[in-house]
């Protein structure tokens, strides 16, 4: 500090006076100025040459030391994959000659981030199923469930309970959740014996599950809790078997000696169990991969909430399309080949994971098939056979490099896609036959709707599209018609029974668009349909009141209606009846509230129509 304070004093003093006064000193004074100011920059240079030119870390941390830890593989899967290497030699590189990379690489594009249930009779009071589940037998939480006495409804965090009495009916009591449950992703089930409700959502604290004593439901209390870690993906339940999906981000740069940060685990009764490590499958190929999450898969039993066991699946994030007996899992990645002259290949393909549960979680082997699965209801298995529609996509690019292994040129010649259909062998999880590329070229798959020996498909580039329809009776002879090309596309394809597909969708430009098609000698035939103009809906299917029996299509919409001054934005639900012929409007009503939240009940000639704003009731004819 002293000799800053020279150094200073001494640069504001004229050296002019100082010679004359002492000469000698002065020059000396001066060379020690001159010699410290010169040391001082040589250091700053070499301390710049340094951060310059020392070359970057192009291998990830050693941990070695983990080595005899049980989940050594896992860590060392996490270490490299969630590794970043550096795409400079240094920091001379990255910074000197970033706006020249930036012309050589012009046109450089980075890789995609590719991206009814049986009823049952306890005490006074029967269980009825209202969700449309993909499954019989395995059912899927909802924001509505009801008995033969009355409507469990929630949304705002808060559990309402009506009851069933024509219009009559009545709010009867309520539940509000804990303030740490968020707002959405929060469903429920109701127990057989309709005594319980088990809420499973997001909170604070992770996946949490609740479980509420109904029996009294004038006087709901909470029975227990757990706590999955990871955001909540989807749940089913079926013979008493909860089976809770999350999606787990492991924390990056991760304390491996810390399990909280990178292994998922479940909360009970303030005891954390862990995946074990067995039950932790890490795939091989990564490419295209930049989510290092797991999908968790927890079994719990339904009345206790004790976890019977976990299964984690590395790299998975999407939805599962669950059966009597498996659930499986799909995670999107690519394959990449390159010819002589610089040409790549890139292929978007899917790994579908076999998981089993009627003798506790058993990873089963998975399948290898071209393309991205859309949702839960592009899967279906039937007969010892896993049914798969995915949309395909194959890139060509010409890319030239230089020595050091940089892109100096990029050129893509073709970037299609379109849609395929594979069957799997659920044993082996081997293809066994297929039908790849049948839509136009350039589509997607939209929506996709198994049922028994039928598959129906939608696809569509933008606002026009074709729906298909599959004979897999014979899976070695595979057949399909199709519809002539549609205004619109449909986002969920609807089983209407006697033979009719719904199809629940846009129209032309912003509309809503229900259509209803049959099968025909060759083609699939549109036979009538229902558009509202500027209308917005949910895309989820849990939100739609279907009632094959009496035919009917329920849903919440928005939309706006010109009065000749202006335009009135409305927020209702509307209930249509399909007579064989059209599709005639039963019920049009205001319901205010997110359309993704409505739902309806139809029993005794009463319509009970719910929303997180308001309860309505119509008196219908069915």
């Amino acid at each position: 500090m002293k000799n800053k304070r020279f150094l200073s004093a001494m640069g504001l003093i004229d050296d002019k006076y100082i010679e004359e006064a002492v000469p000698a000193k002065s020059n000396v004074k001066k060379r020690i100025r001159r010699s410290v100011i010169a040391a001082i920059a040589a250091v700053a240079m070499l301390s710049v040459s340094l951060w310059l030119f020392i070359p970057f870390s192009t291998t990830p941390p050693d941990v070695s030391k983990y080595q005899d830890d049980e989940y050594y593989k896992l860590i060392s899967t996490l270490n490299e994959a969630t590794f970043v290497r550096p795409r400079n030699k240094n920091n001379f590189e990255k910074y000197v000659y970033a706006a020249l990379r930036a012309v050589e690489q012009k046109g450089e594009i980075m890789e995609d981030a590719v991206p009814g249930a049986p009823t049952a009779t306890a005490g006074d009071e029967r269980y009825v199923e209202t969700t449309d589940n993909q499954v019989a037998g395995v059912i899927e939480a909802d924001l509505i469930k009801r008995s033969d006495k009355y409507i469990y409804y929630l949304s705002n965090r808060n559990l309402s309970v009506y009851t069933i009495a024509g219009e009559d009916s009545r709010l009867i009591g309520s539940y509000a959740l804990p303030d740490r449950f968020y707002w959405h992703q929060i469903e429920f089930y109701l127990s057989n014996d309709c005594n319980t409700v088990t809420v499973i959502g997001n909170s604070k604290l992770g996946t949490e599950i609740l479980s509420l004593d109904v029996s009294d439901a004038a006087n709901i209390t909470e029975k227990a809790s757990a706590t999955l870690s990871g955001e909540y993906l989807t749940s089913r339940l079926t013979e008493g078997k909860l089976l809770i999906l999350s999606n787990y981000y492991a924390k990056r740069n991760a304390d491996y000696s810390v399990k909280d940060q990178y292994i998922p685990n479940v909360t009970y009764e303030d005891e954390t169990k862990y995946v074990p490590s067995e039950n932790i499958y890490l795939p091989e190929n990564l490419n295209g991969i930049y989510n290092y999450n797991f999908v968790v898969v927890a079994m719990l039993d339904e009345s206790t909430l004790e976890t019977d066991q976990m299964y984690s699946f590395f790299t998975y994030y999407t939805d599962a399309y669950v059966s009597n007996e498996n659930v499986y899992l799909a995670r999107n990645y690519y394959d990449r080949s390159e010819s002589e002259n610089n040409v790549f290949t890139r292929r978007d393909m899917s790994e579908i994971a076999r998981l089993s549960y009627t003798n506790g979680l058993v990873y089963e082997g998975s399948a290898y098939i071209p393309g991205s699965v859309l949702n839960q209801y592009s899967l279906d298995e039937k007969d010892g056979i896993l049914r798969a529609v995915t949309t395909v996509r194959d890139i060509q690019s010409y890319e030239a490099r230089n020595p050091e292994g940089l892109t100096t040129e990029y050129l893509q010649l073709e970037n299609s896609t379109n849609a395929s259909l594979y069957c799997i062998n659920i044993t082996t999880m081997d293809v066994i036959s297929s039908v790849e590329k049948f839509a136009p070229k350039g589509e997607s798959v939209r929506s996709v709707r198994f049922d028994g020996d039928s598959a129906y498909v939608c696809t569509a580039i933008f606002v026009s599209d074709p729906v298909f329809f599959f004979d897999l009776s014979d899976i070695n002879n595979i057949t399909y018609k199709e519809t002539d090309t549609i205004e619109g596309f449909s986002t969920s394809l609807v089983n209407f029974g006697d033979g009719y597909l719904l199809g629940i969708g846009t129209g032309d430009g912003s509309s809503l668009k229900i259509e209803v098609y049959r099968e025909g000698v060759t083609k699939v035939l549109p036979v009538c349909k229902y558009e509202i103009e500027s209308a917005g809906y949910s895309e989820d299917y849990k939100s739609y009141f279907i009632d094959r029996e009496n035919a009917l299509i329920g849903l919440g919409v928005s939309y706006g209606v010109n009065n000749g001054y202006s335009t009135v934005y409305k927020d209702g639900y509307i209930l249509l009846h399909f007579n064989g012929q059209e599709l005639i409007e039963v019920v049009s009503c205001e319901l205010i509230g997110d359309n993704y939240e409505k739902r309806a009940v139809l029993t005794d000639g009463f319509f009970y129509m719910l929303s997180p704003e308001a309860f309505k009731i119509e008196k219908v004819p069915y």
